[in-house]
């Protein structure tokens, strides 16, 4: 066997994670509105869905942590669950090898406008999209697949 052979055998198995996030929506100006984040990323900017590990050692559901991240990462408040959206699988790599993640995606209306990226968590801005500006600005195909689900199961919010 060669080294680079050794060494990538010799790693770990794939690691598991799991997360929970949110397409979260509000109605502003008579049209749906979705809130994605921009963070850097290894290579370079990404807009984004809020998502987040699950804190399981405190026994949190997937729907209460897709809530808190969603808070957390946009610094929104007054938000309410309203329906499940599916999941999403993907593979990456880190120092410690293949990561194995599954996200369980929530769709999560929004009661007030104001957004605030959480910084120390590397979120650079916060912001609301049409649905047809968040598909082109997302930047992860896994994402435009939960958002197009978001808007194909109706995720137009109540008109106020």
């Amino acid at each position: 066997m060669t080294e680079a052979i050794k060494k990538r055998s010799s790693k770990s198995a794939a690691v598991s994670e799991t997360s929970a996030g949110g397409v979260v929506v509000k109605r502003i100006g008579g049209r749906v509105h979705i809130a994605l984040l921009l963070t850097k990323h290894v290579r370079g900017d990404a807009w984004v869905l809020p998502k987040g590990h699950l804190e399981l050692q405190l026994g949190e559901t997937e729907e209460q942590a897709a809530l808190r991240e969603s808070k957390e990462e946009l610094g929104a408040n007054n938000l309410i669950l309203k329906r499940p959206l599916g999941s999403t699988h993907y593979n990456f790599f880190t120092e410690r090898g293949k990561v194995t993640k599954t996200v369980h995606y929530f769709l999560i209306e929004a009661g007030d406008e104001t957004l605030t990226p959480q910084a120390e968590e590397g979120f650079l801005e916060a912001k609301w999209f049409t649905v047809r500006e968040a598909l082109k600005k997302i930047t992860y195909t896994t994402d435009r697949d939960i958002i197009l689900r978001a808007v194909a199961t109706g995720s137009k919010t109540r008109k106020r």
